[in-house]
């Protein structure tokens, strides 16, 4: 999908729509949607694995940082 969308779930990043709002993971710098965010995201963990490179990155109550 490249630069404008989710390489998870190949759809456009949209300010309209705030799962297809983009999120970086700081971890490792890769961008993915809100909505594959809050689904890679299990609630209770502090951290959400980069599904291209495993790279961890910490979270807030379910929520990126």
């Amino acid at each position: 999908m490249g630069e404008y969308g989710c390489n998870v779930c190949n759809e456009e990043y949209s300010a309209l729509d705030e799962k297809r709002t983009p999120r970086v993971l700081t971890g490792c710098g890769h961008t993915i949607c809100q909505g594959c965010a809050q689904a890679i995201c299990k609630p209770g963990v502090s951290h959400i694995i980069c599904p291209f490179d495993r790279v961890s990155t910490p979270v807030a109550r379910g929520k990126l940082l």
